[in-house]
């Protein structure tokens, strides 16, 4: 999972969106969400990956404070948070 834009540079402003690559081996749901640092889920979206490899995801982020949050990508053989 690579996540960007990078969001510690100062520059990402809240009506902008978060990239995720994700590498899938097949065609696969994935569950991502945006969780903040007391474990609170803030958003949920639901992706299925269309092809085999790397797969781009854009998440919308003009509901979300300013602040620090987690990402948790759920696929069927586990999770990873970032």
């Amino acid at each position: 999972m690579v996540l960007y834009p990078n969001p510690y540079n100062g520059k990402m402003k809240s009506n902008q969106e978060i990239k995720i690559k994700l590498y899938a081996e097949a065609r696969e749901p994935f569950e991502i969400e945006i969780i903040d640092l007391l474990g609170i889920r803030i958003q949920k979206t639901n992706f299925l990956a269309t092809n085999t490899g790397i797969n781009l995801v854009n998440i919308p982020t003009e509901l979300l404070s300013n602040g620090t949050y987690l990402v948790r990508v759920i696929a069927k053989e586990g999770y990873r948070i970032s």
